[in-house]
C-alpha cells in the first residue's frame, strides 16, 4: 500500500483508492506501532492530522504553531512528532499519547537567521526534519543550516553549509554518512558525520546534468548506502550517484521522470515511484541490477500530487 499526499483536498491509498479527506496533505508519515497516518496541513493557519488506517474521518487534529507546515517525522519510540512550518521558520514537537494520537501542548522552536538570496532567503524556512537518536535535526533553507535540538526543543547546535545553497532534505546512507540536497545552487553534498556530531564535507556535485534551471527536491539512499537518488525539478528527471566509503559521490545516471516537477519519490519494494507535482502523475520505476531507474510505468493521475509514503502490507489491512 502507498499513501499520497498532495496540494488537493484528500489523501489517496494506492491500489485501495481509499480517501481521507484532508486540505493540502502535502507530507506525510506513519506510527512506528500504531495504525495512525499522520499528515500536514500546508495552509496558512496549518494543521497536524491524524487518522486511524482505514477511517476516512479525522481522529484528532491540532494546530502547528507555525505558518505553511511542509513536513512531519515521527520519533521511532512513537511517543513525538515533529512538524516542519515553513512560512515562518518554526519547528512544533507534539506529543503522542499511547494509541498515536496528539496529545497536550506543543513545543515550539522558532529559528532565526536568513540567507543571501533575497527572494528565498529572507529569513529562516523550516523545510524537514528528522529524528536521529533522540536529537531533532531541522532543515533550514533560510539560513543555510540544519540545526539540532534535543527532544525539550532547545537548540544543541547547527551544521552549516555555504551561504545561498539553501538546504532542502537530507538522507542517511551507509553509517556516518549523509547526504543533502540543496535547492538553491542545485547540488547534492556528501558528509561524514564526526565523534564530536560534527559533519565533514566530503564532496559536492550538481544535482543533475542538466544546464537549465534546477530545484532539487527529495533525496534517498539505497537500503545498503552505496546510491543515492536525487529529484530534480527543471530538468524533470532522476539522477543516481554511487556513495564511497568516504561519503564521496559519482553520477552513475539520470533518468526522465515521465513527468514536470518531481516534488517527491519512494523506494520501495524493488521500485522507484515519482510524485509529479505539475503533470499531476504518479509513475513506477523498476530498479534494476544497476540501480538506475527503468520501465516507466504511468500507475494514476492526482491533483498536484507532494508526497509518497509506503506501507507494508501489514499495517495497510488494519
Amino acid at each position: 500500500m502507498i499513501y499520497l499526499g498532495s496540494y488537493g483536498t484528500q489523501i489517496l491509498s494506492w491500489p485501495s483508492r481509499v480517501g481521507y479527506p484532508c486540505p493540502s496533505p502535502s507530507f506525510l508519515a506513519l506510527h512506528p506501532t500504531q495504525p495512525v497516518l499522520y499528515a500536514v496541513s500546508e495552509q496558512e493557519g496549518g494543521a497536524f492530522i491524524a487518522f486511524h488506517l482505514g477511517e476516512a474521518e479525522e481522529a484528532r487534529a491540532v494546530k502547528t504553531g507555525g505558518s505553511s507546515p511542509c513536513h512531519v517525522a515521527v520519533h521511532p519510540g512513537g511517543a513525538m512528532a515533529a512538524v516542519a512550518n515553513y512560512a515562518d521558520g518554526s519547528v512544533a514537537l507534539v506529543t503522542l499519547d499511547a494509541e498515536g494520537l496528539p496529545a497536550g501542548e506543543l513545543l515550539v522552536h522558532r529559528f532565526s537567521g536568513s540567507g543571501p538570496n533575497r527572494e528565498r532567503q529572507e529569513g529562516p524556512h523550516a523545510h524537514f526534519a528528522k529524528f536521529v537518536g533522540d536529537q531533532l535535526y531541522v532543515v533550514d533553507l533560510g539560513s543555510d543550516r540544519i540545526h539540532r535540538l534535543d527532544l525539550a526543543a532547545n537548540v544543541l547546535g547547527a551544521i552549516a553549509f555555504p551561504p545561498g545553497s539553501g538546504p532542502r532534505h537530507f538522507a542517511g546512507g551507509r553509517p556516518g554518512h549523509w547526504f543533502v540536497t540543496c535547492e538553491l545552487d542545485a547540488t547534492v553534498r556528501g558528509y561524514r558525520e564526526e565523534p564530536d556530531g560534527s559533519w565533514t564535507a566530503a564532496g559536492v556535485l550538481k544535482a543533475s546534468s542538466s544546464e537549465g534551471l534546477n530545484y532539487p527536491s527529495h533525496i534517498e539512499c539505497s537500503s545498503d548506502g552505496g546510491l543515492v537518488y536525487v529529484a530534480n525539478r527543471g530538468p524533470n528527471s532522476i539522477t543516481v550517484f554511487a556513495a564511497d566509503e568516504q561519503a564521496g559521490l559519482t553520477r552513475v545516471g539520470e533518468v526522465a521522470v515521465q513527468g514536470a516537477w518531481p516534488r517527491h519519490f519512494a523506494l520501495y519494494g524493488g521500485y522507484l515511484y515519482v510524485a509529479n507535482q505539475d503533470s499531476n502523475n504518479i509513475v513506477r520505476f523498476r530498479i534494476g541490477d544497476s540501480g538506475l531507474p527503468s520501465d516507466p510505468e504511468q500507475l494514476l493521475n492526482l491533483d498536484s500530487p507532494s508526497c509518497l509514503l509506503p506501507c507494508d502490507d501489514a499495517r495497510a489491512v488494519w
